[in-house]
């Protein structure tokens, strides 16, 4: 602005302003006036009026005022104010000014008007002022003015409606209607019911016994397989993502391991399809212990409970083959075989943890093959580590956990509680996994010791089964701290 020196004022000689005739006024009709809304009056701002410093206005100096004379003033009369009408003014509509938005004006930059240097203003001399002639006026004419019509707003509105055609409103609608397909409703289900019955589960009290949510802030069994050989596992929708492909059921011989029923009472003992449930809430029991481990299902008894000591050793080699780092055995019989001592030693001599049951009649007599020395053994004890009453206990057994009252997945889709050996058993296999996940190279042996070391010793608790329960109740808090 400072470039725009006396020089150039006393350019703008009352010769030049005689130029701007009453004729040149003429021209500036009502037709370009109309087009000077109030829109874009208020678009004048203070800033722009505060631009126009008193370095400039000290140069618009008293000999140029008088160059521009009355004649000239005379003709910004009244007529031409009353002509600033608001018929005009509404042709300039709402649509259009809805488009001057703030977006727009953000794009307004300081750097743009730094732009706007002292390089242009060097331009604005005395010859381009001389340039434009009454000649120019002349021909910036209602003709020119007259071409901003509404005709052209209106193909200006229409243009850009039909850009936002149907065809971009049906992708709209179809991308928002994708995202609710049957897996984004099944997860809002899985979601609500883990927030009643999942959450149940993993509160209670024989998790806490054993130390399980602490020790799930160190490992939580991700990268372990757990073999969990029982009846069979339901589709149920809390295990759904935690089971592991190549399961198998050598009751039916097939390669679909389902938990399920016949509706016949094949033992004989007055009861139909006992056993039902009973894999399903052995892992689900694995899974709150280790909610990271994949369960590989291998089913081995009907639903009667009924089973054989050579399936069970077919079984556990099926799953050493498989991949499997844990084997949970919640079951056994009470007489000793030669083909399932040899299974189990087949899984630890592949390094593979093999977890068993001592069973459930409150005698010394523990099952097998937790009796052999290559397993884990498991007794039961209530939450408070006295010894459940219907636990077997044995200098045999290597370790308890709690078996009463236990809370799990059953069924298809159901929870239920469930007390026996078969319960506290998977808790230390879910226990083994969260040891492997630390460190996957630990043998069978060591990780038996490691859950011996860490026990908590309930022999003042359970006078005449000293030495007969194991180590004591698991503390897998501490387990998950001593591993090498």
């Amino acid at each position: 602005m400072d470039q725009f020196t006396q020089a150039a004022l006393d350019g703008f000689t009352a010769a030049a302003l005689d130029q701007f005739s009453a004729a040149a006024l003429d021209q500036f009709t009502v037709a370009m006036l109309d087009q000077f809304s109030a829109a874009v009056l208020d678009g004048f701002s203070a800033a722009v009026l505060d631009g126009f410093s008193a370095a400039i206005l000290d140069q618009f100096t008293q000999a140029a005022l008088d160059g521009f004379s009355v004649a000239a003033l005379d003709q910004f009369s009244q007529a031409a104010l009353d002509g600033f009408s608001a018929a005009v003014l509404d042709q300039f509509t709402q649509a259009v000014l809805d488009q001057f938005s703030t977006a727009i004006l953000d794009q307004f930059t300081v750097a743009m008007l730094d732009g706007f240097s002292t390089a242009i203003l060097d331009q604005f001399t005395v010859a381009v002022m001389d340039q434009f002639t009454q000649a120019a006026l002349d021909g910036f004419s209602a003709a020119i003015l007259d071409q901003f019509s509404t005709a052209i707003l209106d193909q200006f509105t229409l243009a850009a409606l039909d850009q936002f055609m149907l065809g971009v409103l049906d992708q709209f609608m179809a991308a928002v209607l994708d995202q609710f397909t049957f897996a984004y409703f099944h997860s809002l289900a899985v979601q609500a019911l883990d927030a009643e019955f999942g959450a149940t589960a993993r509160s209670q009290s024989g998790l806490a016994a054993i130390n399980a949510p602490q020790a799930l802030l160190t490992s939580t069994g991700a990268g372990v397989v757990v073999a969990v050989i029982d009846s069979g596992i339901s589709d149920h929708w809390y295990l759904n993502s935690q089971i592991a492909p190549g399961g198998y059921d050598f009751v039916d011989f097939d390669a679909d391991p389902a938990d399920e029923t016949n509706g016949i009472d094949d033992d004989g003992d007055g009861m139909v399809d006992e056993s039902f449930g009973h894999g399903t809430h052995v892992a689900g029991i694995v899974n709150l212990v280790a909610p990271d481990a994949m369960i590989l299902p291998i089913r081995v008894q009907d639903s009667d409970g009924g089973r054989w000591s050579f399936i069970m050793a077919e079984a556990i080699q099926y799953a050493v083959d498989q991949g499997a780092d844990v084997i949970n055995l919640s079951l056994g019989v009470s007489c000793p075989s030669k083909v399932l001592e040899w299974a189990v030693d087949y899984a630890a001599f592949a390094g593979v943890t093999v977890v068993a049951a001592a069973g459930n009649t409150d005698s010394p007599n523990v099952h097998y093959p937790a009796a052999y020395y290559r397993t884990i053994a498991v007794a039961a004890l209530e939450d408070t580590g006295v010894k459940a009453s219907f636990s077997n206990y044995n200098a045999y057994v290597d370790i308890s956990a709690p078996g009463v009252g236990v809370y799990s997945t059953f069924g298809e889709g159901q929870f239920a509680w469930w007390s026996g050996t078969s319960q506290a058993t998977p808790m230390i296999a879910g226990a083994a996994a969260l040891l492997l996940e630390i460190n996957p190279t630990l043998y069978p042996a060591y990780v038996s010791d490691l859950l011996g070391m860490s026990a908590q010793d309930v022999d003042p608790l359970n006078p005449g089964y000293e030495g007969q329960l194991g180590y004591g109740m698991a503390n897998l808090a501490l387990a998950v701290t001593i591993v090498p």
